[in-house]
């Protein structure tokens, strides 16, 4: 192929490039990410907590969300589903659901899903421009590499960033 766009996380591009560019298999190599913790609380109407937080409450939330739509729950029921770090590897579900819960006061939910996310936010951010933009300068012609896992942005900045990597391999094969 003439032009490629990589949009898998850094362990995997790695891989991909080892024997394509070994300089950008090595800035992959050292990428990293903060691992969160996914925690899915589900409550019936009459299980549900009093007050149904708005924002993430500390710097341990990576980020807050709370459901409570007919599409989404049974009618007065509510699902938070909330992005920690906290190391599920050492604690565990028990350890970071009761954790989660007791720092809280929220009650035991009805229903619990715990997992970890490895590639949540990119934590590689050096120089003016971000660790991006350094591989990106070693990429060779009409190969970019773009991705949730490497800009902090929302989606219209992640839909961007897809397009400029397009526009930017469509470049360079005129």
């Amino acid at each position: 192929a003439r032009g490629v766009i990589v949009a898998v996380p850094a362990t995997r591009a790695e891989r991909i490039f080892r024997t394509l560019a070994p300089d950008v298999a090595d800035l992959l190599a050292r990428y990293h990410y903060d691992t969160v913790t996914r925690v899915a609380l589900g409550y019936s109407a009459a299980n549900r907590p009093e007050k149904v937080p708005s924002a993430p409450p500390s710097m341990d939330f990576a980020a807050l969300y709370a459901a409570e739509n007919r599409a989404r729950v049974p009618e007065g029921g509510l699902l938070l589903q909330v992005a920690l770090r906290l190391p599920l590897d050492k604690l565990g579900t028990d350890g970071v659901v009761s954790r989660l819960l007791a720092g809280r006061g929220w009650p035991q939910p009805d229903v619990v899903e715990v997992h970890d996310w490895a590639t949540s936010d990119p934590l590689s951010i050096t120089g003016p421009h971000g660790a991006l933009h350094e591989i990106n300068d070693h990429l060779p012609p009409g190969v970019q590499i773009t991705g949730n896992c490497y800009q902090f942005e929302m989606l219209p900045g992640r839909t961007a960033a897809g397009r400029d990597a397009a526009r930017a391999v469509i470049a360079s094969l005129r």
